[in-house]
């Protein structure tokens, strides 16, 4: 990393002072927090009441305060600020959005917590709505595609908003840039339910091929961006050297941020899936009957 970049991270009390207080996105991260301690305390009160406990649902908790904080970070915090400035510091900010934030409020599985942050008459609707057999075709249907069509709409919105026109239009208006932002969560959101929405072996299978997909074609755009001599976007040519950062190294480490980092969370999901499969695979087997059990 170059040294005036380092500086000017540590350093720089103005920078630190630079927090979004943007309405559109602090009160939704508000509303998100105080619905789901809402919900969680009238679950843990029901549980209460029937005696019973569930150790998932600490982890689940654990893993959207997590993704939360994430989310938080990434777009209120002076990493914000200094996104406008710098294209690296833009790249950590996407990184954290779409590889960090989505797949921990995926693994959370707040809609039940939600839910039960809703009066009583909204709830009943929420639960028929949610029953299997109001909805058992459509997410019959919606299986046999998600995996692919949430890898290709992933895909197309990443590659897509990282072309010049666009990236540099995002830079210019504000709300261009919150559009994009709103992009990258929400497809980022359907691409990690889709891949750990199912636990059936061959959803499984494919889930595993999709993330090794997304892995290389998010390298490919990495490497593209970093071994570039050209600029990709020229607005950062001029922040980038106010700051003392040449912009062709910071556009290198924007590029090498999304290639090697951003790739090791699909790696992880992709190995605890496949390892996940091997062992009930293994499982069905050890419980499987024996084929000479009724031989005399």
């Amino acid at each position: 990393m170059p040294e005036a970049l380092i500086l000017h991270v540590v350093s720089g009390a103005a920078l630190w002072q630079q927090w979004s207080w943007n309405p559109g996105t602090v009160i939704p991260l508000a509303l998100a927090a105080l619905l789901y301690i809402r919900g969680h305390r009238a679950l843990q009160r029901a549980r209460n009441r029937s005696g019973g406990r569930n150790r998932q649902s600490g982890l689940r908790g654990l893993a959207f305060v997590a993704g939360w904080l994430v989310l938080a970070i990434s777009l209120v915090s002076p990493l914000h600020a200094l996104s406008e400035q710098l294209f690296s510091a833009h790249m950590i900010q996407h990184e954290l959005l779409m590889t960090l934030a989505a797949p921990l409020l995926v693994l959370a599985r707040p809609n039940a917590v939600f839910a039960w942050a809703l009066p009583m008459r909204m709830r009943r609707v929420w639960m028929a709505v949610r029953r299997p057999s109001t909805v058992q075709e459509v997410r019959r249907l919606l299986i046999q595609v998600r995996a692919r069509a949430a890898w290709l709409a992933y895909a197309l919105v990443l590659w897509g908003w990282h072309a010049p026109a666009l990236f540099q239009w995002s830079l210019r208006d504000e709300r261009v840039h919150a559009l994009q932002h709103t992009c990258f969560f929400v497809v980022s959101l359907w691409f990690w339910q889709s891949t750990f929405g199912s636990r059936r072996t061959a959803t499984a299978g494919a889930s595993v091929l999709v993330l090794f997909a997304t892995t290389i074609h998010t390298s490919i755009l990495g490497a593209l961006i970093t071994f570039d001599t050209a600029l990709w976007y020229p607005a950062y040519a001029r922040t980038a050297t106010a700051l003392g950062v040449n912009p062709l190294h910071d556009q290198q480490l924007a590029g090498l941020i999304m290639w090697v980092p951003g790739s090791v969370p699909y790696l992880i999901a992709a190995v605890a899936i496949m390892t996940q499969w091997l062992g009930r695979t293994s499982s069905s087997q050890d419980h499987a009957p024996s084929p000479v059990r009724n031989i005399r």
